[in-house]
């Protein structure tokens, strides 16, 4: 059976990996809100976006995503290249944990703060494509 220490250093590399994930997740995040930057009333962001095409708001959709989709391939493979300071105490490898594949963090980190992004999908959802009904 393996040790207490064992089961103490893989719960501290998992919290390592997390901070990790959320803080490159949030910093991606932040760089392609800047990017991708909206005015902040949105009535006149509306008015922009009434006057663009579907196809290019949704090419533009897109382009957000797998930019998304890209940063987290990156983060994912940075992340695995740090190096964690207990490796090899009591046993513990670093590099086989499973939640060094952190997409679905990441992801979500990237997601929760890029607002304008999901501000433009439920526009052409709603608006476009009749999908889902405003507030």
């Amino acid at each position: 059976m393996k040790d207490m220490f064992y089961y103490i250093n893989k719960l501290c590399a998992i919290s390592f990996i997390a901070i990790c994930y959320v803080t490159l997740g949030v910093t991606l995040s932040i760089t392609m809100e800047r990017i991708f930057r909206i005015d902040e009333n949105i009535n006149k962001v509306e008015q922009k976006w009434h006057n663009q095409s579907t196809i290019y708001l949704v090419l533009q959709i897109y382009l957000e995503c797998i930019l998304i989709v890209i940063g987290a391939y990156f983060i994912r493979n940075v992340i695995k290249k740090i190096p964690y300071i207990f490796e090899g105490y009591s046993g513990f490898h670093y590099r086989n944990l499973r939640e060094c594949n952190g997409t679905v963090i990441t992801t979500l980190s990237i997601i929760l703060f890029i607002p304008n992004l999901k501000k433009k999908m439920l526009y052409v959802a709603h608006e476009r494509f009749g999908i889902f009904q405003r507030k």
